[in-house]
């Protein structure tokens, strides 16, 4: 079996949060590590990747999928080393830029199938993890009951 560590690492993350910037040009920091704790579950990304999947609403995507969030406070400490460590790599590459609470794209990160299913199922998710970020941070905390 492959630990979380490794199959969450930070490569991973980057590519996470590179391909949600692919959609939006712009995304606060405290959005960018909410990222990797939704792609470290395996069923919600299954479930983001697919073409059928439309999310309208965080709320609504919340409601109807409950028991994908349930441990979310969890996966969100469990990745916020490497979260920051994958913006930071994104960083220094010049993928993104850095200016107070924001990180802005400078260049775009294309799927290549070198990367692997996974990064592949991250890049169709993209969309959807987009649309789940959309509200305000302060709303995406409350609701995923992440304790500060």
């Amino acid at each position: 079996m492959i630990s979380h560590s490794l199959f969450n690492n930070v490569g991973m993350e980057a590519i996470s949060i590179a391909s949600v910037l692919n959609i939006k040009s712009e995304l606060q920091i405290s959005k960018a590590v909410l990222i990797p704790p939704i792609v470290a579950h395996a069923a919600l990304l299954n479930h983001l990747a697919r073409a059928s999947t439309k999310v309208l609403s965080f709320e609504k995507y919340l409601i109807e999928h409950l028991p994908d969030f349930s441990n979310f406070n969890d996966r969100y400490y469990d990745s916020l080393a490497t979260a920051i460590n994958a913006i930071q790599l994104l960083n220094e590459l010049e993928l993104v830029e850095i200016s107070g609470p924001l990180m802005k794209k400078v260049r775009a990160i294309d799927f290549d199938k070198s990367m692997g299913k996974r990064a592949e199922k991250v890049f169709k998710a993209a969309p959807n993890i987009s649309e789940l970020l959309s509200d305000s941070s302060e709303k995406l905390y409350l609701n995923l009951r992440i304790e500060l």
